[in-house]
């Protein structure tokens, strides 16, 4: 009777560790692959608190502003995935867009730009309460303008007018933190170094923004 007993149990635990090993294989061969599939998503973002550094005609041009939007797709999985983003930032001089006077003297500066981004984006190995962070890093395509107004003559209105467009080519680099599983904080820097308007040449300019970015799905689920 003991020895049958003995066979008995002998025969139960093997059949549980062939389930536990059947479980592990599947686990492993099945559902990993699937948390790991790659997934196209939209993202909608609001490029808010932007500056830019600009070489004009031999100085250092320095503003810093509000207001943008772009628009990106995201291909990859929970870990890995590459960004495609395009946008158009400015420095409104007010962090709301609402209507706005010029200085009482007429005289200001203004700048603007659109953007192409393609970067490769990695989730960082921590997860705090399940709040996600990421950063990536990549190419950057610029057009910037910039503008400047001076009024010469307040009675007659005779007004001083530059317009400067760089094309420019550079790299771009992120890294965002997680509100929500959908909302965003980031902080991207973009120094451009080729300016390719008449001719190629070298030259630093770079634009720096805080944007808002909402997920409409999270790639990280």
């Amino acid at each position: 009777m003991g020895i049958t007993r003995i066979i008995m149990f002998r025969t139960i635990l093997k059949i549980m560790l062939s389930c536990s090993y059947l479980s592990s294989f599947c686990q492993d061969t099945i559902m990993k692959p699937a948390m790991d599939k790659n997934k196209l998503n939209l993202s909608l973002t609001m490029p808010y608190v932007n500056s830019y550094s600009l070489r004009i005609e031999g100085k250092q041009e320095n503003s810093i502003g509000f207001l943008g939007i772009a628009g990106a797709f995201d291909y990859g999985n929970h870990n890995k995935f590459y960004t495609i983003k395009y946008g158009v930032a400015c420095d409104f001089p007010i962090p709301v867009p609402a209507a706005y006077d010029p200085p009482p003297d007429g005289n200001y500066k203004k700048t603007y730009s659109s953007f192409l981004n393609i970067t490769l984006n990695k989730k960082f190995p921590i997860n705090l309460n399940k709040i996600h962070f990421w950063y990536g890093s990549g190419l950057s395509y610029n057009k910037i303008t910039w503008s400047y107004v001076g009024t010469r003559d307040t009675i007659l209105y005779i007004c001083d007018f530059k317009r400067v467009i760089k094309n420019s080519l550079g790299i771009t680099s992120n890294i965002y933190y997680g509100l929500t599983k959908r909302i965003y904080v980031g902080l991207i820097y973009s120094p451009n170094f080729i300016l390719f308007d008449d001719s190629f040449k070298f030259e630093y300019n770079h634009f720096v923004t805080v944007e808002l970015l909402w997920r409409l799905k999270d790639l990280f689920q």
